[in-house]
Formats: C-alpha cells, sequence, structure tokens
C-alpha cells in the first residue's frame, strides 16, 4: 500500500485520491480544524511545528502509521512530477510553477496509484531533483545557510556536533552536503518503508538533540523555523549516507511542482427558489470598483422587467461588509424581485500578476464554471457598464452549442487596422499578428470578442474543461488584455456572436478610419439603440466628460450610496491623462501622431515622461 501525506495546515484547495492523504500538521496549536487526519493524534510532536515544520507530520507517520509499505510526504502546494513525460525543469528552489490544481492535476503529474506504483517497483524510494545553489550565487550549501535570511550558521555547525556525538560515521556524509552545491530540497519524497524507518530512526534523534542545544529565545517567528531548515540538509546527507553504504539503493530523482494559487475555490449560492422567471448576472468588483459596481447595479434593476428576478452575484475581491450591507438592501426598493449575493475572493489569485490599469478581479470570471457549480448559465457583465435595457432577451439566447456567447471586439478590430503595438513580452508585434500568433487564434484573429459582456453556458464550459485550461495559460506567460486574450485563445471557434448593440464601446472619431466599412456600419447601428453601455478605456464618465453617452451613468450613479464618492473623482479629475483644466485635442496631424507615440510606449515610460506629456497635450490646446 502506497500512502503519501500531503500537509496542510490552513484552508486551502484539498487534493486527495487512494494514495495522497492529507494530514493537518501543527493541528495541536492550531486555530482552524481541518476535515481530515491530523498529526496531534496518537503519538505526536505537534506542539513543535512551528520549529519543525512539516517534520511533525512525517514523525506522526513515523509513529501512526504501521501498514503502508511506502511512505511519503508532499505539501499542499508543492508536489513531485511521477509522470513518464516529467523532464529536468526546476528552474527555483519551489520546483516549477502552475496555475492551480485543477481536476486534470493528478493525471497531469502522474500522481495515480497505477503510475505510481510503476514508478516505484523501481526504486527504494523517489526524492525531489536536486536544486544547485550555484543558480543562485552560492558556492556551497554552507555558504548558502550562512547567507541566507533568518538563517543562523550557528545552529548549522550545532547540527554537525550532534551528528559528530550521536553517529561519528556520519559526520563525513554531512560535510560532504556542507561542501556540497546540491540541495534536495522541501522535505518531499517517497520511501519503501525500510528506508522510512530507518531515516526517521536517524533523523529525529539528531533534530532533538540540536533543538536542546541551540537556544531560539530571541528568534523572530521565521527564524524559529530552524529545525524544518535543518532537516533539509539532513535529508540530503541522510541521501548521500545510503548512496555511500548502499550502493544498489535506487533513487528516481522527480521535478517539483509549484502551485501558485492554492486557495480552494469558494461555492457560489444555490440557485434562488421563486415564482418568477430568473436572470442571473454576475460581476466581479474590489473596493476600488464599488461605486460603479453599485451603478451597474441599479441599471440593472431599473431596466428589468417586473415579472423578472435579478439574480446578481459579486466576485468580491475585498468589499467592506458596510457596503455589502447597502448593496444587499437594493431589491426591495423594487418590490423584492432580486438578491444580491457575494463570493469571497479575496484569497484567489493573489500569485498572479497584472499590469496597466488592471486589477485581479478581472480573474475571477474564468472560474465561474467552478464557482457556480448549481447553475447552468449566467451572464457576466464588467462592472464598468450600465444596462439601459432589460436583459431578458439576451439572457435568453440560444448559443447554439456554443460554450458562450460575446460581442466581437470593434476596438481591437481598430488595433489591427491601425497596427498598434502588443506588449513587450510579444515583441510589440502589431495587434493583428499578436492575436493571430502569440494568441494562436490564426485566421480567425476578426472573431476576436470583447469580455465585458460574456453569457455562459456553464454545462459546456464543465464539459469542456476550459477553467483549467485557462488557469494554466494565465501563469504560463504575460497577456496584453490579461484574461480577455486568455478567453480568446481558448474558446476559439466556440462562441456564438451577439449584437454589438449588447457591449456597446465608444470608439472614438480618431479610431474609426481604421475600422472597416461592415465594421463601421455595425458600429452606427448600435451607437443608435446600445443596449449594454461600456465605459472601457480612457473615456470614462467619472472621469472626464468625453464619452457622448456618458450621461446615462450619472442617471444610475445618483442612486448609489457612493455618489459624492464619484462626483469628488470625477471633479479631481486626476485619473485623466490631460490633468486638471484640460480637454483633449479632438484632430490634427501633430495629435494623432502624439497620440500613435503615446500609445506604443511601454507602462512604465509612461509613467516616468506623464507630467511632461501632460504639458505637451495642454500645449496643444
Amino acid at each position: 500500500m502506497i500512502k503519501i501525506y500531503v500537509n496542510y495546515f490552513s484552508n486551502n484547495k484539498i487534493i486527495s485520491n487512494s494514495v495522497l492523504e492529507p494530514i493537518q500538521v501543527g493541528k495541536a496549536l492550531s486555530p482552524v480544524a481541518l476535515d481530515m487526519i491530523a498529526d496531534d493524534t496518537g503519538e505526536n510532536i505537534s506542539k513543535k511545528n512551528p520549529s519543525y515544520c512539516e517534520m511533525t507530520g512525517v514523525y506522526w507517520a513515523w509513529k501512526n502509521d504501521r501498514q503502508s509499505e511506502y511512505i511519503g510526504f508532499m505539501h499542499y502546494r508543492r508536489f513531485l512530477d511521477f509522470s513518464s513525460s516529467a523532464q529536468k525543469r526546476d528552474t527555483t528552489l519551489g520546483g516549477t510553477g502552475i496555475g492551480r490544481l485543477d481536476d486534470d492535476f493528478l493525471n497531469n503529474c502522474g500522481l495515480t496509484r497505477q503510475n505510481m506504483a510503476q514508478v516505484l517497483a523501481q526504486c527504494e524510494g523517489v526524492i525531489p531533483e536536486p536544486f544547485n545553489v550555484k543558480g543562485i550565487g552560492y558556492k556551497t550549501l554552507e555558504d548558502q545557510y550562512r547567507e541566507t535570511k533568518d538563517h543562523h550558521i550557528k545552529d548549522f555547525m550545532a547540527a554537525k556536533s550532534v551528528i559528530h556525538d550521536l553517529y561519528p560515521d556520519d559526520v563525513v556524509f554531512f560535510e560532504k552536503m556542507a561542501s556540497g552545491s546540491l540541495l534536495y530540497p522541501c522535505n518531499i519524497f517517497v520511501f519503501k518503508r525500510d528506508l522510512f524507518l530507518e531515516y526517521c530512526a536517524w533523523v529525529f534523534p539528531i533534530l532533538e538533540e540540536v533543538e536542546k542545544r541551540i537556544d531560539t529565545s530571541g528568534y523572530n517567528q521565521q527564524e524559529k523555523r530552524v529545525i524544518g531548515y535543518l532537516s533539509e540538509r539532513l535529508f540530503t546527507a541522510f541521501i548521500l549516507k545510503i548512496r555511500a553504504t548502499h550502493p544498489h539503493a535506487r533513487f528516481k530523482e522527480r521535478p517539483m511542482v509549484f502551485i501558485q494559487d492554492t486557495a480552494a475555490i469558494p461555492s457560489g449560492p444555490k440557485p434562488p427558489r421563486t415564482d418568477l422567471s430568473v436572470i442571473s448576472i454576475v460581476a466581479s468588483s474590489d473596493q476600488a470598483y464599488l461605486p460603479h459596481l453599485a451603478t451597474l447595479i441599479y441599471s440593472i434593476f431599473d431596466s428589468a422587467q417586473q415579472t423578472k428576478f435579478v439574480d446578481f452575484i459579486v466576485l468580491d475581491g475585498g468589499i467592506s461588509e458596510i457596503d455589502k450591507t447597502i448593496l444587499k438592501k437594493i431589491p426591495a426598493s423594487y418590490g423584492g424581485r432580486g438578491r444580491i449575493t457575494f463570493v469571497d475572493m479575496s484569497k484567489n489569485f493573489l500569485d498572479i500578476k497584472v499590469h496597466s490599469y488592471f486589477t485581479r478581479s478581472t480573474f475571477y470570471r474564468l472560474v465561474l464554471p467552478d464557482i457556480l457549480k448549481d447553475y447552468q448559465r449566467v451572464l457576466f457583465l464588467d462592472t464598468d457598464m450600465v444596462v439601459i435595457s432589460d436583459l431578458t432577451e439576451l439572457f435568453a439566447t440560444d448559443t447554439q452549442g456554443k460554450a458562450i456567447a460575446a460581442v466581437r471586439d470593434l476596438a481591437m478590430a481598430s488595433f489591427v487596422g491601425e497596427k498598434t503595438p502588443s506588449i513587450i513580452e510579444a515583441n510589440r508585434v502589431p495587434a493583428q499578428q499578436y492575436i493571430s500568433d502569440y494568441l494562436g487564434m490564426g485566421d480567425a484573429y476578426k472573431d476576436y470578442f470583447q469580455a465585458g459582456t460574456i453569457l455562459f453556458n456553464l454545462d459546456l464550459m464543465r464539459e469542456r474543461h476550459y477553467a483549467s485550461k485557462m488557469m494554466r495559460d494565465i501563469t504560463q506567460k504575460k497577456y496584453w488584455f490579461l484574461d480577455q486574450d486568455v478567453l480568446n485563445k481558448n474558446l476559439k471557434g466556440d462562441v456564438h456572436f451577439l449584437d454589438h448593440q449588447w457591449n456597446f464601446l465608444f470608439i472614438h472619431k480618431n479610431n474609426m478610419p481604421y475600422l472597416g466599412a461592415s465594421d463601421k456600419a455595425l458600429y452606427e447601428d448600435s451607437l443608435k439603440a446600445p443596449k449594454i453601455l461600456h465605459f472601457a478605456g480612457a473615456l470614462k464618465p467619472w472621469i472626464n466628460d468625453e464619452h457622448p453617452l456618458g450621461f446615462y451613468y450619472w442617471v444610475f450613479a445618483r442612486k448609489t450610496h457612493r455618489y459624492e464618492t464619484i462626483l469628488k473623482q470625477y471633479v479631481n479629475k486626476k485619473a485623466t491623462l490631460y490633468g486638471p483644466g484640460t480637454k483633449a485635442p479632438q484632430s490634427g496631424f501633430v495629435w494623432n501622431l502624439l497620440r500613435r507615440v503615446w500609445r506604443a510606449l511601454p507602462p512604465d515610460v509612461k509613467r516616468i515622461i506623464h507630467p511632461i506629456a501632460i504639458q505637451i497635450f495642454k500645449g496643444k490646446q
């Protein structure tokens, strides 16, 4: 029987199967009780977890697992890759990064009973590929320990002294480890039972004696993890010892993978029970966008038929409790024909980088199929929108077997026509090449859609595993328009296209020449009777007065409890490029030239020359 214990200490996404067994380490001192076995049962040292770290779990298995033929340990965010296709690819001490744990993770990493049994049948143990500290500027492991923050070389030397006293013949292996540059990190391994027992019988007496000899009374919390730090070095010394004293012992070295987002995906609400026809709408927001979220909500309720129940779900990136309480009262003003619920996303996507004006809340829609498991379809709307038409028709749209329905992006079409440079990570190739090559959409670049309005068929999204695919993509490289690009990349050919009225973006007259004749006609038709206004880009009514339909925003903003907040921001006008008291030039050769130069600049350069740009634009008025 193979048993690999996966260490947890807080609420994270739990992964388990017939081989992987979650275990809560440090349970004796934890305020959290996780639904799994814990290291404070039976014979244990759970209370020593602040210093011993994951080794309290190893100790528990040593004293309490009496049956397993193979015993191993992995972490809630670090796993060994047992797949046959795994190649040496570690670039950091933590391992190769992947986005998040998903339904395909176990199979992709070969963490199944059958596959692991085949690998283990060929060896005495599986260990991580060693990490070479020369790659981070150190000559030896001793040098690395001496110079690393929160590590004290006196503790390292204390461990050597203890080995000298307890196992004199093994000092040579400690010295070989110390003078070498290869570390088997993170206390991750799988051993045959006899080897596991031998390791524990060797390492825990050392750690216990080191604990007696060192003084940690003045250490901070990180420094007090000293026994855990030393155990990694001792594990490396033990591997050297076994290879020297058991020449026929065979170890398989496998790459480690590091899970960047380990937060459990929150569960959303159950669909409402009501006699009315339900329209389920989702939006993402954090506290910064709360005033505009409130504006969007009022616009939806104002526009809804009285026979409809508005089921509005907020993917919450950190909205204050008082604001949530106030928003929840909005349906009462509309005869109770709706509800507003919140899904806490504040612990998700923290390790995924954003750029420009984007916030992490933009990623939340990628995991809607996992959050709203009891829903079949939802309508996602960006927060910088207002709705000026009933949404019944849109929500009832037949997606004709496609996973989503969305609107082609005319703004991106203008970028294609203008050959606007993309991001530096894509070598600033023009927009069309970026979509065709960088996103892999090929000739379908014209089908690039705008992600502000998306009608999701969640059953098909789940069936086709889009969430896991998109989460892998978002962590592998940088994207110009972040999740919108990832959505387009993955859903190519699986989109039913909507009328542009359902996601109307104002196109500035300077961009119009770059649209084709058919796109111009579509734009002009939607301008006559838009149904959802999307204030994407620089022309936001709460920042400047340049959007010709911005007055719609203020109709609904006045209803919100944050109206004064919005008005103050508008009056200050600090977010506009042109600055207080200035107005954007509208046309002219010089203006167009300056505009194209500005748009081609990297964001970091824009921030540096922003004051100069303001003066130039003022001078052009």
